[in-house]
């Protein structure tokens, strides 16, 4: 059992070190090693419990920009209420807000890591990690990294929240008023036909 433990930990590691991109619905894009290797590097320091540890390698935003996602002058209307999903092989995944990688709003310094401390990643991590330095803990550092999805979240029909009423709230005189406040929302809600 000893024996099969480390093989099926290296089955379950992409050796390839290719990376999937996926931009909402759209096919998915596949970043070869070669293409990884050509994007800007960037430096990041990652507090690991306590321990300053340097991560190299290219910005989040340069590999969603790769995957087809145009920034232009900045982020606007649809492109505020995206995220960024990175997931890795073992399961594990954290989620990054579609601003948070535009370096009009904020400088986040977000990388995907092929590198430690000027070395590959060890076989724990590799063969790509989410590394995001402003964040306090490394709970967003996401090893393993297979894939990453953009995804633009959809407007709900407006819906209208009433709070409970509380049993101190509860009298006629409150709920006659609150049946009237509801009657007038409906029907200024119904079309006018004149």
């Amino acid at each position: 059992m000893r024996l099969i433990l480390p093989y099926l930990i290296l089955l379950s590691v992409p050796l390839s070190g290719q990376l999937v991109v996926r931009v909402n619905d759209g096919a998915p894009v596949t970043v070869a090693p070669a293409e990884f290797a050509k994007l800007p590097r960037h430096n990041a320091v990652l507090n690991e419990h306590g321990k300053q540890i340097g991560y190299s390698g290219p910005l989040l935003h340069d590999l969603i920009v790769l995957a087809g996602v145009d920034f232009g002058s900045g982020m606007r209307g649809k492109q505020i209420s995206s995220y960024v999903t990175a997931i890795g092989s073992d399961g594990y995944q954290a989620v990054f807000a579609m601003a948070e990688l535009d370096p009009t709003i904020v400088d986040s310094g977000i990388i995907v890591a092929d590198k430690r401390d000027d070395q590959p990643l060890a076989a724990y991590e590799s063969p790509m990690r989410i590394v995001a330095p402003l964040d306090k803990r490394a709970a967003r550092s996401v090893r393993l990294l297979k894939e990453i999805d953009v995804v633009q979240l959809v407007k709900q029909p407006d819906r209208t929240i009433r709070p409970a009423i509380t049993p101190n709230e509860a009298s006629d005189e409150v709920l006659a008023k609150r049946k009237l406040r509801e009657l007038a929302v409906s029907a200024s809600e119904q079309p006018r036909l004149w």
